[in-house]
């Protein structure tokens, strides 16, 4: 009979590698180090009971899972796991440039040609994909989804105030994206 250490490690790895995340990446959705996660796909710990329920829910598998020997490398349901969150964020991205365009439809009904409404939806949407992401996504994704949304943001504030010449804000855009970026390097414990 295989060990338990080594049995939980390789369906680990089996549902990480399926689920295309890397040990840190992992780590971070547990709040562990990603040597924590080497150790317990080396076989040499096994997670606590509250991480094994945490991987669990992340996995879409049961405890008991983790913890018997399998012949499949996956179960299925990881992939189509996956796909379905894609499909769920793209449902609210279209539903918010759905809104615009209705919005937009009732505008030039009303004869006020409102293109705007375009500009404002950029920043809307990409919070949508920011949520999404920061559930089910990598934290590399979500540096670049709030990177686009710090520059949509004084984009869409320009257009706001577009009679006024405002154009001196394009300028801030260079320091908010620093600061963005400086905070994506600060490590956590």
């Amino acid at each position: 009979m295989e060990d338990l250490s080594k049995i939980t490690a390789k369906n680990i790895v089996a549902l990480r590698t399926a689920m295309k995340m890397t040990q840190f990446e992992l780590g971070e959705k547990l709040r562990y180090s990603d040597k924590a996660i080497s150790k317990w796909e080396r076989g040499e710990a096994i997670p606590d009971a509250y991480v094994l329920k945490e991987m669990s829910v992340l996995f879409g598998v049961s405890v008991d899972y983790l913890l018997t020997p399998h012949t499949e490398r996956h179960p299925l349901r990881s992939s189509t796991r996956r796909n379905n969150r894609v499909v769920i964020s793209l449902i609210f991205f279209s539903g918010v440039w759905a809104v615009a365009i209705l919005a937009f439809i009732v505008c030039l009904g009303l004869r006020i040609p409102e293109w705007r409404i375009f500009v404002y939806a950029v920043p809307v949407s990409l919070i949508v994909l920011l949520v999404f992401n920061s559930m089910w996504g990598t934290r590399l994704r979500n540096f670049f989804l709030i990177a686009a949304l710090v520059a949509s943001i004084f984009v869409a504030a320009y257009f706001a105030l577009l009679p006024r010449h405002f154009w001196p804000l394009f300028v801030l855009i260079a320091p908010a994206e620093l600061i963005v970026c400086l905070a994506f390097l600060l490590k956590k414990k």
